[in-house]
């Protein structure tokens, strides 16, 4: 959910889009990445509407185009979102087309910024656009990412009210992301570094179905290993497990207490934490293969008998 670090609730600080790539997006998705070294479990998020302010300054245009001035609360709502201080992509469009606003795209920031007259005096927003939305692609494609989700379909221009046809926001970010037959992929180096991501064109049979709106990338799978019997000892050591035998991993919300690799998670002894980001208490939670359980001692999942030998008890 990469968007919403900025909104009413912060407003005191200032106005500023609440999806702006740089610095805030980028510096979530870098976090990631340095903790887990896995940017193809990352999905980046993408929104259809913008959170607006009523700006304290009346100059038109915005000093500094409103990023970081004042403000005197959040912004009327608009005909289709019931909450004071958020716009969907159709409202601002509109505005932009009939009530005299103002849109402009940061390429610093990659964001797109728009304001203009209301009840309240000049209203200032930031969101997305075709144009970041673009950028927003090519840097889920540079840093090899799984792909992309929107939030949410329905704030977008669903009756090309506003000329850029149907579902201009969803168009754009389907069209400049991989298709079908195409995958970006990072692989990683023995020693955890990332390499520089590859493109993979597969053939792909033409379709006359329309592709779905929600675009996914994932890398091409790898067979898995065969399982080794447990019990199995190397010369001049333990039973050791095999290295790739955890799959599937999911972010959520989780207290930092609960967030580390010295723990299994919760009743599921398959379960544990991978890597935490605190500050807006995320975990990514990863789950060992069939026959494996998470041993605290070794942070590695492992053979049952290695892990019931475990003096760490969660």
């Amino acid at each position: 959910m990469t968007y919403d670090y900025h909104g009413t609730w912060d407003a005191t600080a200032g106005a500023y889009s609440h999806a702006e790539l740089f610095p805030d997006v980028d510096r979530s998705i870098g976090g990631w990445i340095n903790a887990s070294r896995l940017p193809s479990k990352l999905i980046m998020g993408i929104p259809a509407y913008g959170n607006a302010y009523a700006l304290r300054s009346q100059t038109t245009p915005p000093l500094n185009y409103g990023i970081g001035q004042p403000t005197s609360g959040p912004a009327i709502h608009g005909p289709y979102a019931p909450e004071n201080g958020s716009l969907t992509y159709l409202e601002i469009c509109e505005n932009i087309q009939n009530n005299s606003w103002t849109s402009l795209y940061l390429e610093s920031r990659v964001t797109t910024v728009a304001w203009g007259p209301s009840p309240l005096g000049m209203e200032w927003v930031g969101y997305d656009d075709i144009e970041s939305i673009r950028r927003k692609a090519a840097y889920i494609r540079e840093k090899g990412l799984a792909g992309a989700m929107l939030w949410t379909l329905d704030d977008d221009d669903y009756g090309n009210f506003c000329g850029k046809g149907r579902y201009p926001v969803a168009s754009a970010l389907q069209e400049a992301l991989p298709s079908d037959g195409e995958r970006t992929v990072t692989t990683t180096s023995t020693s955890g570094v990332s390499t520089t991501p590859s493109t993979i064109t597969t053939p792909s049979t033409p379709v006359t179905t329309p592709r779905t709106i929600r675009t996914t990338v994932r890398p091409p799978t790898r067979p898995t290993p065969p399982t080794p019997r447990e019990g199995t000892t190397p010369v001049g050591g333990s039973p050791r497990p095999p290295i790739h035998n955890w799959g599937g991993c999911r972010i959520q919300f989780m207290p930092q207490r609960w967030c580390n690799s010295g723990r299994s998670m919760g009743e599921n002894p398959r379960e544990f934490a991978l890597t935490s980001m605190p500050e807006i208490s995320l975990c990514m939670v990863c789950t060992c293969n069939e026959d494996y359980l998470y041993n605290p001692c070794t942070k590695t999942c492992d053979f049952p008998s290695n892990r019931a030998a475990c003096s760490i008890f969660t």
